[in-house]
């Protein structure tokens, strides 16, 4: 149910940039800059069209929310969950300078060097940032060697850091007012037209309250020392000629996040070290819902440590956080083969073994399906980090590719794309078990997304990520006919491109919640579709394309 007054939703870019080049000597001189800013409109909203959602649960021991003997067992109660936001307009500016020299060395050898300064603005629907980070350093590296003189086997790598700026929706998640609630209810009877409760009784336990609405203090909302994503890459490898028409390659890459963010929504932490620091006063409750951090580095916030209204810039030690640090690492080794089109067919092929391995894909979680840029539950509190660090979703062992071209004739090409892969790894998905000691956070997320869970024995285990199994190998081919007859002064290109040319149907991901729901842990109930298929490869399908050329 949407705001009303609220704009429509859109997402807006606008970019500048200006690039100049100048020669002198043996160097050529390359220096720019780059100025985008992104405004995302977003409508305030209820999620449910009835401003609500009622679910009825049966309790088979007659326990709700944690209250033995609400209800008599084998009885219904039920949930009501209420989720409400703010409307606003939020903007991001990432600003960018570089300069960079190609300078060649001798008639074999070229290298390169660049540095390039980044800047970052995330501001709310105020127009007031939260994060802001100025002249962050990426320098880059590289060079290039014809090693025997004659160009028939070239050597090179690259060096380089690369900042990734904060996606805009962490501005939408993080400062505007979001209210999350769970309560529970036992009834009398159901309405017979709306099947919505009548009768409410009492309310069962306390609320479960994920996000209180309030707007936050843009001070509060990050860390003031925040380290802003960035990773490092190394690249190096050769290319070497086989014959004059064939040529082998090889390369190795290497990637390494330095410094990974995400959202953390406990307040225990904050709890302990208020106490251990002497802040009889302090309530965690003035304190934003969650906070953008770094998961392994000290805090800095701006926090209302007396609870007298006054805000104070204080460090909580990492410790407090009970978080795993951030991590993600991707090595591959990559083998090429090439013949290059010459007017009547070429073909190129390569095979890749690698190696993605880590505590957080990035801005997004693929075993849980969450595609919250920026804000996912990876980091929200300790005990979902727990075993986290494993093989992720994108790990493919093994790629095999082969792609190519051939003319028929002058006005027929024939195309081919190939592709085989080895299967992703998949995990056990389940609840934090009350054994833990942030099991007062975790008890407010209804949807699996921990890496304990139920065993054979229905107990609560640690499966770390990614060692649940990994899911089948699978291939597709695609084919593309063009006809490019000369029409007038241009050239008409008609095409048929056929995706999955053999109507492959291999399992791409499986079910990885294990635990069958928040409810029946204690009881060691387990999901049935555990490890089932839940995604196959797109079915065959054609396309037809017109181009003219002129």
């Amino acid at each position: 149910m949407r705001d009303i007054n609220a704009l429509d939703d859109e997402d807006k870019r606008r970019a500048f940039r200006f690039d100049i080049d100048y020669s002198i000597g043996d160097h050529v001189i390359r220096a720019g800059i780059d100025n985008q800013k992104f405004t995302s409109v977003a409508a305030g909203a209820s999620t449910y069209s009835g401003g609500m959602y009622w679910r009825y649960v049966t309790s088979t021991n007659g326990t709700v929310n944690g209250v033995a003997n609400a209800v008599a067992p084998g009885k219904s109660y039920v949930r009501r969950r209420l989720i409400l936001s703010t409307s606003g307009a939020f903007e991001v500016e990432n600003n960018a300078m570089y300069i960079e020299d190609t300078w060649k060395v001798n008639k074999n050898l070229m290298a390169y060097g660049g540095l390039r300064s980044e800047s970052f603005d995330n501001r709310n629907g105020d127009g007031v940032s939260f994060v802001k980070k100025d002249n962050l350093l990426a320098p880059r590296l590289g060079f290039s060697l014809n090693a025997k003189g004659d160009g028939s086997l070239k050597i090179y790598g690259n060096l380089g850091r690369y900042y990734i700026p904060v996606a805009s929706n962490t501005n939408i998640r993080m400062t505007r007012g979001e209210l999350f609630e769970h309560r529970f209810y036992s009834f009398a009877s159901k309405d017979p037209r709306t099947q919505a409760p009548v009768g409410l009784g009492p309310e069962i336990g306390s609320a479960q309250i994920i996000g209180d609405g309030k707007l936050a203090n843009p001070a509060t909302i990050a860390d003031r020392k925040l380290s802003p994503m960035n990773q490092d890459e190394l690249i190096l490898g050769f290319q070497q000629a086989l014959t004059k028409d064939w040529t082998f390659g090889m390369k190795g890459i290497s990637r390494r996040i330095n410094s990974g963010m995400d959202d953390y929504c406990s307040h225990i932490g904050f709890e302990n070290w208020a106490k251990d620091k002497g802040y009889a006063n302090f309530d965690s409750s003035t304190m934003a819902q969650c906070i953008l951090l770094n998961s392994s580095k000290d805090v800095t916030l701006m926090i209302d440590v007396n609870n007298d209204g006054k805000l104070v810039e204080s460090t909580m030690p990492a410790k407090y956080l009970g978080l795993s640090k951030y991590t993600r690492t991707h090595n591959a080794l990559e083998f090429t083969l090439e013949r290059p089109f010459d007017g009547k067919w070429g073909v190129q092929g390569s095979y890749t073994l690698a190696k993605t391995r880590g505590s957080a894909e990035g801005y997004v979680n693929s075993v849980i399906n969450q595609e919250d840029a920026g804000v996912s539950q990876d980091f929200d509190f300790g005990s979902l980090t727990d075993g986290s660090n494993g093989y992720l979703s994108n790990d493919r062992r093994h790629t095999i590719k082969v792609f190519g071209n051939y003319m028929i004739n002058d006005q027929l090409r024939l195309g081919m794309n190939a592709v085989a892969s080895s299967g992703r790894p998949y995990s056990c998905i389940g609840f934090v078990p009350a054994s833990r000691l942030d099991f007062s956070d975790a008890v407010g997320y209804t949807t699996a997304s921990s890496y304990y869970c139920l065993n054979e024995k229905g107990q609560s285990v640690l499966v770390p990520r990614g060692t649940a199994g990994r899911t089948p190998w699978s291939a597709r081919v695609d084919m593309q006919l063009s006809y490019m007859p000369k029409v007038g002064d241009g050239k008409l290109t008609l095409s048929m491109d056929i995706f999955n040319l053999l109507n492959s149907q291999q399992v791409q991901e499986v079910v990885e919640r294990r635990d069958y729901s928040r409810d029946t842990v204690d009881q060691g109930k387990r999901n049935p579709d555990y490890g089932l298929p839940s995604s196959f490869q797109p079915p065959r399908s054609v396309r037809f394309t017109a181009r003219y050329e002129f």
